[in-house]
């Protein structure tokens, strides 16, 4: 999941995700925040929380499967 912004959105959204049952993946770059401290902080609580961290990249290599596939 993503959201507008980091610290607020796909904190909350992500938290209440876990917090229902969710394996929940927070594609961090995906979402914007104000600055460095805010989306650091951000991270460290979704982490501690047990959200699964990743990019944008990640996520769409996880999405192909395989390598030998024919969009890879």
């Amino acid at each position: 999941m993503s959201g507008i912004s980091t610290d607020v959105c796909l904190t909350f959204a992500s938290l209440k995700g876990v917090e229902l049952g969710y394996d929940v993946y927070a594609v961090i770059d995906a979402s914007g925040t104000f600055s460095e401290i805010m989306r650091d902080l951000a991270i460290s609580r979704m982490q501690h929380a047990g959200v699964h961290i990743m990019t944008w990249f990640a996520v769409g290599c996880e999405l192909l499967e395989d390598w030998r596939n024919e969009g890879g």
